[in-house]
């Protein structure tokens, strides 16, 4: 009996971490979507920003998948990384319709990555 009760605790605890991390992805999916709202004929410092919560976002993400053995985060790890680097590489002086322009292949690419990580969690 006492085993039942104590598999039964670690099956919550398991869908617990699931919808943790679930919920952490669809928290970065949001911010990723808030590049949307970005003003054109605004600074770069917004996509810097923009970036700023993405990344503390992700930080969430990964935090929450350390207990998830099967989920491997390397790829979207580096299509983050790649996205800061791009990031690094605005121009201050530039207007952020530009500066997303310059990103928008990097942010595509973490996003999609974000999502095929999402979908090999298979929590849905």
């Amino acid at each position: 009996m006492l085993g039942m009760a104590t598999g039964c605790a670690a099956t919550s605890s398991d869908g617990d971490q699931e919808q943790v991390l679930d919920d952490a992805i669809h928290s970065l999916e949001r911010t990723l979507g808030r590049y949307l709202t970005i003003d054109p004929n605004g600074p770069a410092e917004e996509v810097v920003v923009a970036t700023d919560r993405v990344s503390s976002d992700w930080a969430a993400v990964v935090d929450a998948a350390e207990g998830f053995e099967d989920l491997d985060v390397t790829a979207t790890q580096a299509a983050h990384d790649a996205l800061i680097a791009a990031v690094a590489e605005i121009p201050e002086d530039a207007v952020a319709r530009d500066a997303v322009d310059t990103v928008q292949p990097y942010i595509d690419d973490f996003a999609e990555s974000v999502e095929v990580m999402h979908e090999d969690l298979d929590v849905h």
